[in-house]
């Protein structure tokens, strides 16, 4: 059970207690606080069963008052302002947001808003990242609405606000200011400190100035330590808080020791011996200014979420009831309201096109340059350039559920995803710091007979130039660097540690239909019986099936339209279901359909017409007959067909020595008909249903293999989940692209092999990452124990080595570009 904290401090913030403080009995014991703030925070604490907090808190150390509610929770129950801020998750009214914490601090307000939310009726889960100060929250809003949640934080001591990236992007602001801040004054008074050590360096470090002189760079200096590397200071505590050694704890421990020392010599009366404000000052100013180009370096590397969102115009012409075009916020229109588009414009939501026509630019999707043709029928996405050609579509979705929208989420989750390599960091990363002040230590003893000075000043290079930032960046940066190149080029990635599976792939598994194939019936070939050209037979065929809404009748109408040949007027149209069509073009009867349909119709098949038919059928394609009057007049024969793109991406992935399989639920003679143009060899198995692809690739997992599945049908869901990595197109089903792990943009399979390449260039710059910290650290700590480092050049170093971690990350675009040469 905690007890007050002695002294004259507050009972949960442990700030100093004014002339009168706030008393409170709890639990028998009397405690006293700073304002009624931290009183009813502390009662609460109490009450949910949650004092533990205080236990693993350290009473040393002061935390924030609790916050003030800048705006009533209330608000955030209306209806529309719920919609925009969370989304529906699963089924009634779960609901899931993420919430921008203030006063979150350390590791213990981890645990205590984690358990306070727990304890809530209501909540489903939340999950606190203290990095970013971000909680994810999940829960029902009948039983606990929004309001309830944002008030529990509150009582607790947190005030809570949705995260939006605008809020975001104004904490990024006030982040990347406050860093400019420390950095400019930490310059300010290196500069000045320079010249009062000149000073003490020429002879006033003696007689009636010396105190003087010290004093004045001691006052510079102060600043620096508790101002300027605050930040260090902060991380160092709150490692130790957690029970975590962590990055900054070596430089905190360096910076404070030379200021000690410094302070010490200038303070005591008869102490002797050199300060060295300047030097502490110099390399923090270094060290801020490295970190400073480091968080530059990272924020480009990872805003292609902010950089996407940017690509949606914020305003649209709406078509109002009268017909007049309204200019509007693209946050105020709905689903079913129509907008007009005018060339060079992009396009400000998702929709289908009612109306014109034009060539449109959507690179940011697919990551082809070449616009596309789009007319009525057709569907557009948000954020793509309106190349040519006016239209007006018809919206179906609103402007914060369009596609773009999800493919920046997806984006940003794979972002800050980790792979398993990043987990061996975080490992390595407490043990290192550990090793690091061992040595300075050990360099400390050891240099201490001969100077105390010299082996303070050793010591704190060994502290200051071991750089285990480099090993901790070292994974995040090739993951967030291609997760942004693979989204330029049309690869979504929803997990980072999904491109670390593909760098290990060594069997990639087809779905054949609309994977492999294109998914649609194309008309393959045709033979016409005496007296008629295929000309004439598909403008007869095509002119009946023109009034037919089915799947062969399309395909015949598409390809005389792609042969220019013109249709002809029909009467007395009639749809026979199952059987074909019937109809009249200039007086004779022209029937369409399967052979007994046009047998009953009184229509004769002649023997070579039978032979073409029976052929297309062993291969099989599926049969159309057409007769005139009573005689039949020609047979098309129809088929799936292989992408233009399948045989060279086979090729790619089987001289890459992976291997390449084919699962289908279709007959034998088909799938070998259909892929005998694709390099050999290939594993085909067919006639599967979805708990046979299942299986047969649980048996590839369990012979050691590396797979990845490629589908874009419902009945591919449970195989892509059963892979390594799920890899789904994008013009497949909803269903397959929750399922898959890699959703390719516009459907083209060269993209495949692109993503095996990127999950391998990054494992390489992982690799190479980690290879050049370890070997930094391997040179530079010797040199600082044996004193060939100074505290100055070490500070100068030790940012080098993180900046050549980015660098080397970056050089992950060289990928795409096929420029890379490998050294790991």
């Amino acid at each position: 059970m905690p007890e007050p904290p002695p002294g004259d401090y507050c009972g949960h913030c442990g700030l100093p207690l004014p002339s009168r403080p706030v008393l409170e009995k709890i639990d028998g014991a009397q405690w006293r606080f700073c304002c009624d703030g931290c009183r009813r925070v502390c009662l609460a604490l109490f009450e949910a069963g949650l004092q533990g907090y205080y236990d693993r808190t350290n009473q040393d150390d002061t935390r924030s008052p609790p916050p003030l509610l800048r705006e009533s929770p209330s608000l955030y129950d209306i209806k529309d302002l719920l919609d925009d801020i969370s989304s529906g998750e699963g089924a009634g009214d779960r609901r899931e947001a993420t919430l921008l914490v203030e006063g979150l601090d350390c590791a213990a307000c981890v645990w205590l808003i984690e358990r306070a939310m727990a304890a809530t009726p209501g909540v489903l889960s939340a999950e606190v990242n203290l990095t970013h100060k971000r909680l994810r929250l999940c829960w029902d809003q009948q039983r606990a609405p929004l309001s309830t949640l944002l008030k529990r934080l509150y009582d607790v001591g947190y005030v809570a606000v949705p995260y939006t990236a605008g809020v975001a992007e104004e904490a990024a602001r006030r982040a990347g200011r406050a860093a400019l801040y420390r950095l400019g004054y930490a310059g300010f008074a290196t500069m000045n400190l320079m010249w009062l050590s000149v000073a003490l360096w020429t002879g006033a470090d003696s007689g009636s100035f010396a105190l003087f002189f010290r004093m004045s760079e001691m006052a510079l200096a102060a600043p620096v330590l508790f101002y300027c590397a605050w930040p260090f200071l902060r991380g160092a505590v709150t490692g130790i808080r957690a029970g975590a050694l962590t990055m900054d704890l070596p430089v905190a421990l360096g910076a404070s020791s030379v200021f000690g020392y410094s302070a010490y010599i200038t303070l005591a009366p008869n102490a002797v011996g050199e300060v060295y404000f300047d030097t502490m000052s110099a390399f923090i100013f270094v060290l801020l200014a490295g970190r400073y180009i480091e968080m530059s370096a990272r924020t480009r590397s990872v805003d292609i979420t902010r950089r996407l969102l940017e690509l949606q115009p914020r305003s649209a012409r709406r078509i109002n009831e009268s017909g007049d075009e309204e200019v509007v916020s693209v946050k105020t229109i709905g689903v079913g309201d129509r907008v007009t588009i005018r060339p060079g414009e992009r396009i400000p939501v998702d929709g289908i096109i009612h109306k014109g026509s034009g060539a449109i630019d959507e690179s940011m999707i697919t990551g082809e340059s070449v616009p596309v043709d789009r007319g009525i029928g057709d569907r557009v996405v948000a954020g793509s350039l309106n190349d040519s050609g006016a239209y007006t579509i018809e919206v179906t979705a609103r402007a914060d559920e369009t596609f773009l929208r999800h493919m920046a989420n997806r984006i940003e989750k794979a972002q800050s995803s980790r792979a398993r390599a990043q987990s061996y960091a975080d490992a390595i990363v407490p043990w290192f710091v550990g090793a690091t002040i061992l040595l300075a230590g050990a360099t400390f003893i050891y240099w201490f007979p001969e100077d105390p000075e010299t082996a303070l000043m050793y010591a704190t290079a060994v502290l200051v130039v071991t750089c285990p930032c480099a090993l901790g960046l070292a994974t995040p940066l090739a993951v967030a660097y291609a997760v942004g190149l693979g989204s330029r080029q049309g690869i979504v990635v929803k997990q980072g540690a999904a491109l670390e599976e593909l760098s290990r792939v060594t069997d990639v598994v087809f779905d054949k239909t609309g994977s492999l194939t294109q998914g649609e019936y194309r008309l393959q070939s045709m033979a016409v019986a005496s007296g008629f050209s295929e000309e004439r037979l598909l403008q007869l065929v095509a002119s009946v099936e023109a009034m037919s809404e089915h799947t062969l009748g399309r395909a015949v109408v598409q390809t005389a339209k792609e042969r220019g040949v013109p249709l002809l007027s029909i009467n007395n149209f009639t749809q026979h279901k199952g059987e074909g069509v019937t109809g009249a073009i200039g007086g004779s009867d022209i029937t369409a359909g399967r052979r007994s349909f046009i047998s009953r119709m009184g229509a004769a098949v002649p023997d070579n017409l039978t032979s073409f038919a029976d052929d297309a059928a062993k291969r099989g394609l599926t049969t159309l007959f057409v007769a005139k009057g009573s005689v039949c007049c020609g047979v098309m024969a129809f088929g799936d067909r292989l992408r233009d793109e399948a045989g060279s991406v086979v090729a790619r992935l089987q001289s890459e020595d992976i291997s390449v399989s084919i699962f289908t639920g279709d007959r034998e003679a088909v799938t070998l008909a259909i892929t005998a143009p694709l390099p050999q060899p290939l594993v085909i198995r067919t006639q599967l249903r979805p708990g046979g692809k299942e299986k047969e690739i649980t048996a590839l997992k369990k012979e050691g293999k590396i797979v990845a599945m490629v589908g874009d049908g419902v009945n591919d869901a449970l195989a892509l989940s059963t892979a390594h990595v799920g890899v789904a197109l994008a013009s497949g089903s909803d269903l397959a692209m929750a399922a898959a792990e890699v959703v390719i943009m516009g459907g083209d399979l060269r993209r495949i092999p692109d993503a095996i390449s990127l999950g391998r260039g990054m494992m390489s710059r992982i690799r190479q990452n980690l290879l050049i910290s370890i070997s930094y650290n391997v040179i530079m700590v010797p040199l600082a124990m044996a004193g060939f480092v100074t505290p100055v050049v070490a500070a100068l170093a030790m940012p080098l080595s993180s900046i050549a971690v980015v660098l080397n990350a970056s050089r992950i675009r060289l990928v795409s570009k096929g420029e890379e040469k490998k050294w790991m």
